[in-house]
């Protein structure tokens, strides 16, 4: 079970800005995405669309605090049938890049969220995640992005990783990873939960999946890696997927 708490700057609740939805197929300039049914794209927006049901209820913009788009995809497939009309910081360029410089995932998701619902105005779902390997003292933690060097290189993330654990026998390559998920309101309220996917470093890149270590993370009661997973099979086990089933539920709540 994940940690979940609430802060809370005042009891009222906050009215997002209104957003009219009238949906009875889908959007003209949206396209179909092949990964995910109930998802459409707009020239620069990724929508949740309601199929077939004409929805007129104020919409909760949400600005998911990611230029990963790999992490944006994991995040809207699990946010499919609410409405909410879904945005993240590629729609934003305007807001650089936020330095993660926190000592742990919660301050780097807090810092995200906060950072941008300053820059927005919005709602904002913040996650920082990493990989944590018992027999690297922890590492990559909170730099896994950039355990290599450059932020986001993963071919060179992973060989780093495969070279950091080559002398480490079986048995000893136990790791997780960890996501701790920030969701933020602009009236200053704020949710956090965290969670992990528990598994094991391999000796070799296997699966097309994913993105990140998923190629080196083995899972034992899936006998493959988690690039090898289909993308709603990993949502089910995940660290991401376990912490936004939470956040969804907090969400339909708020809506």
């Amino acid at each position: 079970m994940g940690k979940v708490r609430t802060l809370s700057a005042n009891s009222s609740r906050l009215s997002p800005t209104p957003i009219i939805w009238r949906v009875s197929a889908k959007p003209r300039d949206c396209e179909e995405l092949p990964y995910a049914s109930g998802l459409c794209r707009s020239p620069r927006t990724l929508y949740l669309i309601l199929p077939q049901v004409i929805c007129e209820s104020l919409c909760m913009e949400l600005v998911v605090a990611t230029k990963n788009k790999g992490k944006l995809v994991e995040i809207m497939d699990l946010l499919k049938g609410l409405p909410i009309q879904v945005s993240s910081l590629l729609d934003y360029p305007e807001i650089g890049d936020i330095e993660e410089d926190g000592e742990t995932f919660l301050d780097n998701a807090r810092k995200k969220a906060r950072f941008a619902v300053v820059k927005t105005g919005k709602w904002v779902l913040a996650d920082d995640s990493g990989l944590v390997v018992e027999a690297l003292g922890g590492e990559p933690g909170v730099k896994s992005a950039r355990y290599a060097g450059k932020q986001g290189d993963h071919v060179a993330n992973n060989k780093k990783l495969i070279e950091a654990m080559k002398d480490v026998p079986d048995g000893k390559r136990q790791a997780h990873f960890t996501c701790t998920m920030v969701l933020a309101a602009p009236d200053g309220r704020e949710w956090d939960i965290e969670e992990r996917c528990e598994g094991e470093i391999g000796r070799g890149l296997k699966g097309n999946e994913g993105f990140g270590f998923d190629p080196l993370f083995y899972i034992a009661q899936k006998k493959r890696t988690m690039a090898e997973l289909p993308l709603k099979e990993k949502n089910e086990i995940s660290h991401r997927g376990k912490a936004l089933r939470h956040m969804r539920r907090i969400l339909e709540g708020l809506i």
